[in-house]
């Protein structure tokens, strides 16, 4: 990165020289830190912020990384009496903002909202003029434009990267002004290409930097983990070496006391030992017979255990098959959620955790489709009961309410009838209390008519 800085700058600084090498063979002056007029410009770029204090001249913001101009502040210092600078700037989502005065802030900040075009105005001076120009997206540098013109675009949605621009002084002819503009844009574009080129070598090294990078951190993790390997085996080797240490040594002082004992007992005493010793035996023959017949309990309660599983996945594959996957029901439900039943209930199991989950996977898809059944009749309830309310209304409307029928009845069994089609039922169960109400005061106008 540091060698990337330097080689910018030495660019920046092959691009300075050069301008003031063409620009005087036109008679056209860019302003300079020499010259009373300066001009200075700042950009906040999205993910980076504000970049201050770019010389007229210089390029402001970023390139080929698409991040979009925010905002933006241009100063001139030292203007003739009477010259005024002001800029407008279109703003993406709401438009031109202008009248914008010297070294005032246009834009926004924080919102997310791309710089579009923008236009500088510099009146009331004949003796500088103004030149810009914009790095759009998609179209890249776009040319050069003059005091009072739009440089970006507008109702295309695309946002300003960089800008560059210029205070001139208007001591040239035209033909001269625009070859020096001309050879401005071409060595800036020159600038731009090897900045660009440059960025790219960089960035490709820096790529290859962080994949060794990356491999060297991988083989170091490697290698820790091997080391921590190591380290574990060593130590499960001094452990395995110091109990068997300690074994010997207790066996050892076993052997001793019952050498001394020997040697210093009665045949009384040895014959004690002798039973203990046998008691002892019968003591652990009849633990390792208690252990043996644990183990053959556990077994056969893992072997029931298997054998109940067993029998509830068969009962639960003939329910599937019987109740969802026979082809006189399957239509009832999501095909979907039968293939996943199909592929629940084919599960191949051996554990009896396996058999477990498999048992639980299949009562959970057969709720599931249980439960979407459900959900389904109850939306064709709901719908039905709205049709049926939507017509009956209707027939009211028709039959009873219409000008060439209402006068067949009374005017409150139809005041009774209006008010019953009017009430708002917003649930199912509302709705059919209403359809019951309606049809209620449709059969007592009909007996009251008879």
């Amino acid at each position: 990165m540091r060698v990337k800085k330097v080689y910018i700058k030495m660019l920046v600084t092959m691009f300075a020289l050069a301008m003031i090498c063409i620009l005087p063979t036109a008679n056209v002056h860019a302003t300079t830190l020499t010259d009373k007029v300066k001009m200075s410009y700042d950009v906040h770029v999205q993910n980076e912020g504000w970049i201050n204090n770019t010389e007229g001249g210089k390029i402001a913001g970023t390139q080929g990384k698409a991040l979009r101009m925010e905002a933006m502040v241009i100063r001139a210092e030292g203007l003739p009496e009477g010259a005024k600078l002001t800029y407008d700037a279109h703003i993406q989502d709401i438009g031109w903002v202008n009248g914008i005065e010297n070294g005032q802030t246009v834009g926004t900040q924080g919102k997310e909202k791309r710089l579009e075009a923008f236009k500088i105005n510099l009146t009331g001076t004949e003796e500088y003029t103004v030149i810009y120009r914009v790095h759009v997206e998609k179209y890249g540098w776009m040319k050069w434009v003059e005091n009072g013109e739009v440089a970006g675009t507008q109702g295309e949605s695309l946002r300003i990267e960089a800008i560059q621009i210029l205070l001139i002084k208007k001591e040239s002819n035209s033909a001269e002004l625009e070859e020096a503009r001309a050879q401005v844009a071409d060595l800036t574009k020159k600038l731009a290409d090897k900045e660009a080129q440059t960025n790219d070598e960089l960035a490709k090294k820096d790529e290859q930097i962080k994949e060794m990078q990356e491999k060297l951190s991988k083989a170091q993790e490697q290698l820790a983990k091997k080391d921590s390997i190591i380290e574990q085996k060593e130590k499960a080797l001094t452990d395995k070496q110091t109990e068997m240490e300690n074994a010997i040594a207790e066996k050892e002082q076993e052997l001793a006391e019952k050498q001394k004992i020997i040697e210093n007992a009665t045949a009384e005493k040895e014959a004690a030992i002798q039973e203990a010793i046998k008691d002892l035996n019968n003591k652990l023959k009849a633990s390792e017979e208690a252990l043996q017949k644990e183990t053959q309990r556990a077994e056969v309660a893992e072997k029931a255990h298997e054998e109940y599983l067993t029998k509830r996945i068969s009962e639960l594959k003939k329910k599937a098959e019987e109740e969802f996957l026979a082809e006189e029901v399957r239509g009832q439900y999501e095909s979907t959620d039968l293939r996943q039943l199909g592929v629940d209930i084919n599960m191949t199991t051996g554990t009896n955790e396996q058999k477990e989950n498999q048992i639980k996977h299949i009562e959970d898809q057969m709720f599931k489709i249980l439960k979407k059944l459900i959900a389904n009749k109850d939306e064709k309830i709901k719908k039905y009961v709205e049709y049926k309310l939507e017509n009956l209304k209707k027939e009211v409307q028709e039959k009873y309410l219409s000008e060439e029928e209402k006068d067949k009845y009374e005017d409150s069994s139809l005041r009774n009838l209006g008010v019953a089609i009017n009430v708002t039922a917003s649930t199912t169960e509302a709705k059919e209390e209403q359809i019951k109400l309606i049809e209620d005061r449709i059969n007592k106008m009909q007996l009251k008519q008879q």
